[in-house]
């Protein structure tokens, strides 16, 4: 019997319940064969599918049919399985239902996004249109303020107050919880929002809306509400928290505010003073007031070319609690501006804006280094020099000196081999010429002569007077230093004893470069850098050699060097010295870490004497209040070094900080550590002496007593091993013994105890012998020399 013939099945346009081709490969086994017909009349080839038709019309078998339905549509459910990232398929199939519909709502999506990209254009441009009209249309009338001009009524000020019933309510402790504080100075931090970046002297902020703080949202509603002629689109909060909280004298005079808009401040919080000063040329007036909490008071623009106005710290005594002020200005959208073309060859009008100021520099010297090549110094720097052989004519270079910015002095040998001034008179005319002028004035300190050229020694010893009368004036001179430069000595003078050779003058002519550049304040490359000076009298230059320590050379938190120092003044013991510095930029923390790598890396080490110099810019002095000061000496001590110094290192009219640090591992080899009050620079100089224990070997005497009275020393080792077992000990003591002990003075002394318990545990005492080697080398003390 044939069997019946297959009807032609129309696709369905319903929605069909979906699976993946990975899941339809698993499934197929399972269905019938009119299963697999319908399932094949959906998912195969119309053609390939008339073809089975054929087959089965013309009297073939249904069996050997579905074998070959089933074998078509797992080849078909395994191509798609291998390519179900390409959606070739049609809706209506079994694995496909819902491709199609999520492809539809990913193009709608992002038609929406599109659209409302759009839409908020729109929005900001009329906006901006609608605040270009009020300004146009309705100038802010009220309040009338005092722009503090010179033409304005004498005794104007350069604010008006405002009404504080619509802000009592605002607190000042919820406007500070809900801030993110973006910038932290010494004394106060800001929060800045607002549409445009703001920029001033000491400080930058990056744009954020005020919308992203919803109470200070409403503040700024409030006043809006309360004020609309006042526009702004910025606001920034300042929080003085503290009674050293202040914020110095300035003014709102940035390009980038609205010259003619208005700058609100609003006070939460505490009473403070602000106070209001009339900037010279013109009359000097000073103004103070106290505002209070919800009060208002408005500046204009143009006022503050004029006026600045400051917040002072107070007494702790006078100190009432936390104030927060927010400050509303209208700032300008920052432009780039359009690069400068060069102009055509021989047009002289060139912006002045686009060059950096020229300074100029006059060189006044004598034969010591008279062929001083100028093109040294190139722009914004520019030199001149002139001959001058004698001090006592320096008012011939009057008006040149009067027109240079800086003016470097190199003379007075030959006022003083002929006769022509002793120091006490060159000093005297030095003191009283530069004192006439604005300029700057570095004096090159005269060079020894050879003893050829001074053969009774008269000449040196008047020019050693000379330098030190010169350097004891740069002291307590405005505009007058010393360049001593020691560098220049006998290794340097020609064979007539008293003029440089070429290298020499080579050699000065960088060093006059250098100090220049330097005074100026012109720095080339990164800047920092370090340097140790070892007195040859300490030890021979063949005896420092620079120390190997593992630093990763890309780390740029600090500078340090190392330097290891042998035989020092013969004591045959070594010694290794750490010269540190941590510019105030670098961030304090990866600092602090790096300076725990490199104590690490010196444990193997830990015999030798070992001192670290130098500025950490981590102020000491706040040790109980700065996490800063308290890593650091917690860092060292683990690794056994102890902070010498205990008093401030810089001193300001306004500030005493600790800064710079002194550590070693050997405290008993230190004999003193002091800061000098000799203002030098702005750091004020350490003396630490160490001893080295150096003894002769000549002195048999003092030699017997080291060998038999002294033959044991007992040390203790902290490496990081110890220091684990230390904590192991610690958290596992209960502490029952010192709890259970009644009194404080028992307790402590228990708990004394438990810890010198542990801490012998964890690091014992080792003996060893010493004066070894004094043994070794001179093994019969008792034949003489």
């Amino acid at each position: 019997m044939a069997p019946a013939p297959i009807e032609e099945v129309q696709p369905s346009t319903k929605p069909v319940t979906s699976f993946s081709p990975k899941t339809c490969l698993e499934l197929v086994d399972q269905l019938t064969p009119d299963q697999i017909l319908r399932e094949a009349q959906y998912a195969l080839d119309s053609d390939l599918l008339a073809l089975l038709t054929r087959a089965t019309r013309s009297g073939a078998t249904s069996q050997p049919d579905s074998k070959r339905l089933l074998e078509e549509l797992k080849s078909h459910f395994k191509t798609m399985s291998e390519n179900a990232h390409k959606p070739t398929f049609n809706f209506e199939t079994l694995t496909t239902g819902i491709s199609r519909e999520i492809d539809q709502t990913a193009d709608r999506l992002h038609q929406a996004n599109s659209e409302m990209e759009k839409l908020q254009e729109q929005i900001g441009a009329a906006q901006q249109l609608l605040r270009e009209v009020t300004r146009t249309t309705s100038p802010p009338a009220s309040p009338t303020l005092s722009t503090g001009t010179t033409s304005s009524t004498p005794g104007t000020v350069p604010f008006e107050k405002l009404g504080a019933a619509e802000f009592v309510n605002f607190k000042a402790e919820d406007l500070d919880a809900s801030c993110t504080y973006d910038r932290t100075y010494r004394n106060r931090r800001v929060a800045f929002y607002g549409e445009f970046p703001y920029r001033y002297p000491g400080g930058h902020h990056k744009a954020r809306p005020i919308a992203e703080n919803s109470y200070l949202k409403g503040i700024a509603d409030e006043l809006s509400k309360s004020h609309p002629t006042l526009d702004f689109n910025s606001a920034m909060v300042t929080k003085y928290d503290s009674p050293d909280s202040s914020i110095p004298p300035h003014s709102d005079d940035e390009e980038c505010i609205v010259p003619d808009s208005s700058i609100v401040t609003l006070s939460l919080g505490a009473a403070r003073q602000v106070i209001f000063r009339r900037k010279l040329p013109g009359e000097y007036k000073r103004q103070v007031i106290t505002v209070e909490h919800g009060q208002v008071y408005v500046m204009s623009r143009a006022s503050q070319e004029d006026w600045d106005h400051s917040v002072p710290s107070v007494k702790r005594a006078d100190f009432q609690g936390l104030r927060l002020s927010v400050t509303f200005r209208l700032l300008r959208k920052p432009t780039i501006a359009p690069p400068v073309s060069a102009p055509p060859t021989g047009n002289s009008s060139i912006s002045k804006t686009t060059q950096a100021p020229i300074r100029k520099v006059l060189i006044l010297s004598d034969s010591k280094n008279m062929t001083f090549d100028c093109s040294l110094l190139s722009e914004p720097t520019v030199a001149f020099r002139k001959n001058l052989f004698y001090l006592r004519d320096l008012e011939q270079h009057s008006q040149s000196i009067a027109q240079a910015d800086l003016v470097l002095i190199s003379a007075g040998i030959n006022d003083l081999r002929h006769g022509k001034a002793d120091p006490i008179t060159l000093h005297n005319h030095l003191a009283a010429f530069t004192g006439r002028f604005k300029s700057h004035f570095i004096f090159d300190s005269v060079s020894p002569v050879a003893m050829r050229a001074d053969r009774f020694n008269g000449l040196n010893t008047d020019i050693s007077k000379l330098n030190e009368l010169m350097l004891e004036f740069s002291l307590r001179s405005r505009n007058f230093k010393l360049f001593d430069n020691l560098n220049f000595g006998l290794s340097h003078l020609a064979r007539d004893g008293l003029h440089l050779n070429d290298s020499g003058k080579s050699s000065l002519s960088q060093c006059w470069v250098m100090c220049i550049l330097i005074y100026l304040g012109i720095r080339k490359g990164k800047g920092g850098g370090l340097v140790t000076y070892i007195n040859k009298r300490a030890c021979d230059s063949q005896n420092i050699e620079k120390l190997k320590v593992n630093v990763d050379p890309n780390d740029y938190s600090g500078e340090f060097q190392f330097l290891k120092i042998h035989n020092c003044k013969g004591s045959n013991k070594t010694m290794i010295i750490v010269n540190f510095y941590r510019s105030p930029s670098k961030n304090p923390k990866n600092f602090i870490d790096l300076l725990d790598n490199i104590a690490r890396g010196l444990d193997r080490h830990s015999r030798k004497q070992i001192m670290f110099f130098g500025d950490a810019n981590i102020d000491l002095i706040k040790y109980d209040t700065d996490i800063n000061g308290q890593n650091v000496i917690d860092i060292l001590a683990k690794h056994s070094f102890a902070q010498l110094v205990s008093k401030p290192t810089r001193i300001t009219d306004h500030s005493a900080t600790l800064i710079d640090h002194v550590y070693t591992n050997n405290i008993e080899n230190i004999s003193s550590c002091n800061v000098l009050t000799y203002n030098i620079s702005d750091h004020l100089p350490i003396a630490t002496t160490i001893k080295v224990g150096n003894v002769s070997h000549s002195r048999r005497t003092n030699f017997d007593s080291y060998r038999y009275n002294i033959t044991k020393q007992e040390t203790r080792l902290f490496r990081e091993a110890n220091h684990q077992i230390f904590e192991q000990l610690i958290q596992a003591e209960t502490w029952e013994d010192v709890l259970n002990t009644e009194g404080s003075s028992s307790k402590y002394n228990k708990f004394f105890e438990v810890y010198t318990k542990h801490y012998n545990t964890a690091y014992p005492l080792k003996s060893q012998r010493i004066r070894r080697k004094f043994e070794r080398s001179d093994p019969k003390p008792w034949i003489l020399p």
